[in-house]
């Protein structure tokens, strides 16, 4: 029984946008559609990999080492504000730098789904575990190391000697060239001297390179929060509006499309006056009033 595609979806500017990730033995297989119309494909064994979709723009995937869900999925189009500053890099090339772009969303219930609501639920206790991790990768080689160092039996195996035959191969006479002599010149550049570190210190920058890129995408994150947030305001302001504007009476938008005064100062239309009818009616008030 094969494993259920893990899925991201993302809707902009009018079209549904949707990532499958699938596994095989040893590789990646990632599968981009617009409208339920593949974009773009690949197999790989990468942990970071971009789809060019060409005029679709461009997704950026980072999928983990070993197991588990896909840790980032992002939209790069021309549309972005980080390719309209750089025109000259294009969707493909933003998604390569990984500045800006549109997350997608993982599939409500999926397992990235709960490790996306888990971050923005603990982010400190997100960025003690990447930095905790780092910080074991730096100290469980070490720790290796110094157990074998410690270990001070070896075993003594005696191997059989094996006497090769030894293979005269021809000398080729290669011709001799003279090659001309160049003067350089002589540069010499007095370099400062560098300051002597501590040995622990080539063991601490790895850990505080883990600790400000979780930073970072931590920040990432909450920007592409308000982004979401504000899409959503927005599309809720226009349903509003347009539902405002379908419930109008209908001589309020004809008194709308009319010129001249504005709309605050048109008058309401007033119904028209029958003459017969007024005349009439005065005929009969004043009959009323006459004296038997």
């Amino acid at each position: 029984m094969s494993k259920e595609p893990e899925r991201w979806h993302l809707a902009q500017d009018g079209h549904e946008h949707t990532v499958e990730i699938s596994t095989t033995a040893a590789s990646w297989v990632l599968r981009w559609t617009s409208d339920g119309t593949e974009v773009a494909a690949k197999k790989t064994s990468d942990s970071t990999v971009v789809l060019d979709g060409k005029d679709h723009g461009a997704v950026r995937l980072k999928l983990p080492s070993l197991t588990g869900p896909a840790r980032q999925v992002t939209l790069y189009s021309a549309a972005d504000e980080g390719a309209k500053k750089s025109k000259d890099l294009g969707a493909a090339g933003q998604a390569h730098l990984g500045v800006g772009g549109t997350d997608f969303v993982p599939e409500e219930g999926s397992r990235a789904a709960r490790r996306e609501a888990w971050i923005r639920e603990h982010p400190n206790q997100y960025a003690a575990r990447r930095t905790a991790t780092a910080l074991a990768g730096v100290l469980v080689p070490v720790a290796l190391i110094w157990l074998l160092r410690q270990i001070t039996w070896r075993p003594n195996i005696d191997l059989p000697r094996i006497d090769l035959p030894r293979i005269q191969l021809p000398r080729i006479p290669w011709p001799e060239i003279d090659l001309p002599d160049i003067p350089w010149p002589d540069i010499d550049i007095d370099l400062p001297d560098l300051p002597n570190l501590p040995g622990w210190v080539q063991y601490v920058w790895p850990v505080l390179i883990a600790f400000f890129v979780t930073q970072a995408e931590l920040r990432r994150r909450r920007q592409q929060d308000e982004k979401r947030r504000a899409a959503a305001e927005a599309a809720a302001r226009e349903a509003e509006l347009k539902a405002v504007n379908e419930k109008k009476p209908v001589l309020s938008k004809i008194a709308e499309a009319l010129p001249g005064l504005p709309k605050a100062d048109r008058p309401d239309p007033e119904p028209e006056k029958d003459e017969k009818t007024t005349q009439a009616c005065r005929t009969t008030e004043a009959t009323r009033k006459q004296p038997s």
